[in-house]
């Protein structure tokens, strides 16, 4: 449930919002904390200042690398059964041969799928520039 309503131990009323995960902590596994790197990695050779970069579980099936508390410009999932991160790209940067044609030009995020976390180096330049694109 997303939103609770109660009295807690005291009596005193609360409504807490469990959609905002904002807060918690995230936590990774080995090969969704190496494509953390690797996306950080990215961005501080470009220069993004990693203090406006965080991390957030805002899904159980992903985690998110969100820049000026607001843009998920990736989303990153690597489990044993699936890997893939998406990206929130423009439809100016949509012609890179390395986006599926086939995927829905009206969605944000554009997925690749990937079999190791280190096969998104080969998209760093791709990772920047869908944070850049959120100062835009």
């Amino acid at each position: 449930m997303p939103i609770n309503i109660g009295l807690d131990k005291n009596g005193n009323p609360f409504v807490e919002n469990t959609l905002n995960r904002r807060y918690e902590a995230v936590e990774l596994n080995d090969d969704e904390q190496a494509a953390a790197d690797i996306v950080f990695k990215a961005l501080s050779n470009n220069g993004v200042p990693l203090n406006t970069v965080h991390l957030e579980r805002r899904s159980d099936n992903y985690f998110s690398v969100v820049v000026n508390d607001v843009y998920d410009f990736c989303r990153i999932k690597m489990g044993a059964k699936s890997k893939w991160f998406s990206l929130l790209l423009l439809k100016k940067d949509r012609n890179d041969p390395r986006i599926d044609p086939n995927q829905d030009a009206n969605k944000l995020h554009y997925k690749f799928k990937v079999s190791a976390p280190q096969d998104m180096e080969q998209y760093a330049d791709l990772i920047f520039l869908s944070c850049k694109n959120c100062d835009e």
